[in-house]
């Protein structure tokens, strides 16, 4: 179901420009910061017709303006935010630095950090040059090459050594773990204390989930679950350059200017790595710097016109922080227009001219999906010449955004029956289709076969699962050929009802301006793990069935 805008009164939040601080952030009419109210309405229910989306947030000058939810986001559910967390980290590594726990340029080893990873996969061990920096901006070599000379993505047991870091020099200098003191200085003060709780079981290690235990450490690669507008105040604090409300309403300078700068600041230029992602990558982030004028595109098919890992997005102003996670999450910083926009979809997306059907497209699957929500948002992001008018203007609109809210709260308890009495000796957790980390858990099996027996290729049927697994589309670039779509991919069925065609004529729009859309509904599990010994750990990733 599609939530359009809810927008409320028009009344400003606490603390104005600075956003909400640790408080509640209520919807301020858009017009009390300049902008249409019509226009932000109709491009948010463009966003939720076209393709999966679960949520979108909009702030403007520290007001929060769009908070809406569609399908499998709706109820505030808490969304796995997959890779796109790894800005928090680095906003989280960045206020341990500021208040003195570690130097970016110090060594691991030399502020005790144990390695756990392989970091002489090539005969040289590289653990004694590697640094938190390194890590940051993800040219730690990951045992392959000597740190600082390499692009080396990584979201699983290298980048952890953050969370390894941090664990080390808090314990040390405060006697608390890392989860505690990312609690305490981040997540609290940002208004969203429960943020680091929802790091549970994970056996198949599809998700960004912390290798050591997950009471103690946070999950440096990101993944953490959240609400678009719990997501948002990150965003808020890094357009602040830093600066938040404290408890008592004072503004304070959270994190250092001169550390929001750098992540404002691609760190390694030009270093080899894969494709050029060097060339945007700031502090695990993405700085916007090759966006052509809006009304561009490419000439010919996405296979043909590689960027080669370069994030592409016609209009959307250069200078912009990117938060890029799988699955089309996003965060987007735009200082030049003093708005934060965090977006979590269900969508990916792929060329059908490229070999085998295979990935990506543009060499960076984000790019089609991130240009599609800049075509429905960014026009109405622009100033309305009106705005002051509107808030007395038109109250009867107001009243019926307002009705056409998103839904109410859906709690965990409502998705799954009360837990029964476990009686068998072990967990099976199993994962939603295209690796995603989140899924359903089963207590009352016996044995490994009868969890497997919970995959699609066994004999289960699988009630209620789009319960607990949304959606997937696929957004397919108008200027490739229009073939149809797949029957199914990945354990999920082709949903027609919810696809949609190129706009007249086809093959004729420039590349990145007009997309098609795919949708599939999954139909049975990904895979399923067998924890024996063990009962499920209800949580934002894995609500509990009882007994089956």
């Amino acid at each position: 179901t599609m939530a359009a805008l809810a927008v409320a009164a028009a009344c400003c939040a606490l603390g104005g420009s600075l956003g909400p601080g640790p408080g509640e952030w209520n919807l301020a009419d858009p017009a009390s910061v300049g902008l249409s109210r019509a226009a932000l309405a109709q491009a948010t229910e463009q966003i939720g017709k076209e393709g999966s989306p679960l949520c979108l947030a909009v702030a403007k000058d520290g007001e929060l303006v769009v908070d809406s939810q569609w399908g499998f986001g709706a109820g505030d559910r808490l969304i796995e935010s997959y890779s796109a967390g790894k800005t928090m980290t680095a906003v989280l590594m960045g206020l341990a630095r500021d208040k003195g726990l570690f130097d970016l340029d110090a060594t691991l080893a030399s502020v005790g950090v144990v390695p756990r990873a392989n970091w002489s996969r090539e005969g040289v061990d590289w653990w004694p040059n590697v640094t938190a920096r390194h890590l940051l901006t993800q040219s730690s070599g990951v045992g392959s090459a000597r740190p600082g000379t390499k692009f080396t993505y990584d979201s699983s047991e290298y980048i952890a050594h953050l969370a390894y870091l941090l664990n080390t020099t808090t314990t040390r200098a405060v006697n608390r773990t890392a989860k505690e003191w990312a609690t305490e200085h981040f997540a609290k003060p940002l208004g969203i204390p429960s943020l680091y709780s929802n790091q549970r079981t994970d056996p198949g290690h599809e998700g960004d989930t912390p290798l050591v235990d997950p009471d103690d450490i946070v999950c440096a690669g990101g993944d953490q679950p959240m609400t678009c507008s719990q997501f948002a105040r990150v965003g808020q604090l890094i357009l602040n350059k830093g600066k938040w409300l404290g408890e008592n309403g004072t503004a304070v300078q959270m994190l250092s200017r001169e550390y929001v700068d750098m992540m404002f600041t691609p760190q390694n230029p030009g270093i080899p790595g894969e494709f050029l992602m060097s060339d945007q990558y700031s502090l695990l982030s993405y700085v916007m710097n090759q966006n052509p004028p809006q009304g561009s595109g490419f000439e010919g098919p996405a296979c043909n016109n590689q960027t080669r890992g370069l994030l592409v997005v016609p209009g959307m102003p250069n200078g912009t922080l990117l938060a890029l996670g799988a699955m089309s999450r996003f965060l987007l910083v735009i200082p030049s227009q003093g708005v934060v926009i965090a977006s979590f979809g269900s969508n990916t997306a792929r060329s059908m001219l490229c070999s085998g059907h295979g990935y990506p497209t543009w060499s960076n699957e984000a790019n089609p999906v991130l240009a599609a929500l800049w075509r429905a948002l960014g026009p109405a992001l622009q100033p309305a010449s009106d705005a002051t008018s509107q808030v007395s203007a038109n109250p009867d609109a107001t009243r019926q955004l307002r009705r056409a809210s998103k839904p109410a709260k859906t709690s965990e308890a409502a998705l799954a029956p009360p837990r029964a009495a476990v009686t068998s000796e072990g967990a099976c957790y199993c994962y939603c289709p295209f690796g995603q980390g989140i899924g359903r858990c089963f207590d009352g099996l016996s044995n490994e076969s009868a969890c497997q027996e919970y995959e699609l290729t066994r004999t289960v049927p699988q009630p209620n699962i789009t319960s607990y697994c949304p959606s997937v589309s696929e957004f397919i670039d108008c200027q490739d050929p229009q073939v149809p779509c797949l029957s199914g991919i990945e354990n999920m069925a082709l949903n027609d009802a919810d696809t949609t065609e190129c706009p007249a004529p086809a093959n004729q729009t420039l590349g990145l301006t007009a997309v098609r859309t795919c949708t599939y509904r999954p139909v049975g599990y990904h895979v399923c793990f067998w924890e024996p010994n063990a009962t499920c750990s209800p949580s934002a990733f894995f609500p509990h069935k009882p007994s089956a």
